[in-house]
C-alpha cells in the first residue's frame, strides 16, 4: 500500500478542490493552493482572514444558520458564490465538517471548494438555448 506514504498535507495541497482549515469563528488558518487561485490571493492574505469576507451576501443560507449546525457537530453542503479579490464570481459547491481533537472537542472546520463555474455557464447556456428555441415554436401555434 504505496499510497500511504503520502502525507495528508500533501495530498491536500495538490488536489484540484479548495481546501480551508477554519476555526469556529471562521477565521482561516490553512487555505491550500487550489483554493488560493480560486480567490486571486496569495498564500500570506488568507491566514487570519474570515472566509466569509469572500461570500457573496444572500449567496449561502444565512452564516449564523449554517454555524449553528456545524457547531451541533452536523455537516452543511451547499451551491454558493464566492468573490475573487478582483470581485470575479466564482460558483462552488462547499462541503463543510467539523474537526474534533483527541478530547472530543471540536476544533476547526474543514471546508471543500469544488469550482463550479464552468458547469453553472453551461447550464446558463442550455437555459439559453431553450428559450431561443422555444420562442419562434410559440409564435408559430399563433398562426
Amino acid at each position: 500500500m504505496t499510497w500511504q506514504k503520502h502525507s495528508l498535507v500533501k495530498v491536500i495541497e495538490q488536489i484540484p478542490i479548495g481546501v480551508a482549515v477554519a476555526l469556529p469563528d471562521g477565521t482561516i488558518e490553512y487555505a491550500n493552493p487550489c483554493l488560493r487561485r480560486l480567490l486571486g490571493v496569495s498564500a500570506a492574505q488568507l491566514p487570519g482572514v474570515d472566509l466569509a469576507q469572500f461570500r457573496v451576501a444572500g449567496a449561502v443560507p444565512p452564516r449564523e444558520e449554517v454555524r449553528q449546525s456545524l457547531l451541533a457537530g452536523l455537516s452543511w453542503q451547499g451551491e454558493t458564490q464566492f468573490r475573487t479579490e478582483k470581485g470575479e464570481a466564482r460558483y462552488v459547491l462547499e462541503s463543510v465538517y467539523p474537526l474534533y481533537d483527541e478530547t472530543g472537542t471540536m476544533t476547526h472546520f474543514i471546508h471543500f471548494l469544488q469550482d463550479i463555474v464552468a458547469l453553472k455557464y453551461t447550464e446558463m447556456g442550455k437555459h439559453a438555448m431553450f428559450w431561443s428555441r422555444s420562442i419562434p415554436c410559440s409564435t408559430k401555434r399563433e398562426r
